[in-house]
């Protein structure tokens, strides 16, 4: 009982520490939620620099490619992007589906044509930099967490259907594994403790 207890606690203090990268999943919010389908969102930051690194993974195991991309940045936390090769900023973009949960677009992205062959094809990714952020990267992370910032995508040609979907990203975030592997160390730590 005190071993679970002790574990409980030092994994919720491990939790509470600032991070400095999170993984994000997307869900579909509108079209059909297809199998296989994997894309994510790492945010990092770059400390000399003050850049915030959104990187989209598109680590899907059939056919899916994001041609659109869109922030909602609720508080403006975010500087205005970089540009991105084969992609143009623009902040009128459709994406379907967003007004049906209130999502407004702050910032745009959309693949130049053609869009499945220029998109975030399965096995690729896409860095998306904001510079200068006078916020910390905990700011960041915690504005995605309460869902002050959110990303939605379109996503096309998706498996043998080539069927098209919205995707919007989860708004609970999970720390990178290195705060997991402080989590199994104190809980081996805590059992040979108990052990001797």
């Amino acid at each position: 009982m005190i071993k679970k207890f002790l574990t409980l606690i030092l994994c919720s203090l491990l939790t509470l520490t600032p991070v400095d990268a999170v993984v994000i999943a997307f869900n579909p919010f509108q079209g059909e939620n297809v199998p296989g389908v994997d894309i994510s969102l790492h945010v990092t930051t770059d400390t000399p620099t003050n850049n915030v690194v959104l990187t989209i993974n598109n680590n899907s195991t059939v056919q899916a490619v994001v041609t659109r991309i869109a922030i909602h940045d609720i508080s403006s936390l975010l500087s205005q992007p970089s540009p991105i090769p084969t992609w143009d900023i623009n902040n009128n973009l459709n994406i379907p589906g967003t007004a049906a949960i209130d999502f407004e677009i702050d910032y745009g992205f959309i693949v130049n044509p053609p869009p499945v062959k220029n998109g975030i094809n399965s096995g690729e990714s896409l860095d998306i930099i904001f510079a200068d952020i006078n916020e910390s990267i905990q700011d960041i992370i915690y504005a995605f967490d309460d869902g002050q910032i959110r990303i939605a995508m379109h996503v096309q040609s998706i498996g043998s259907d080539e069927i098209s979907a919205a995707y919007i990203n989860d708004i609970y975030i999970a720390p990178e594994s290195s705060t997991a592997v402080l989590c199994v160390l104190g809980t081996g730590f805590i059992m040979f403790r108990r052990s001797r």
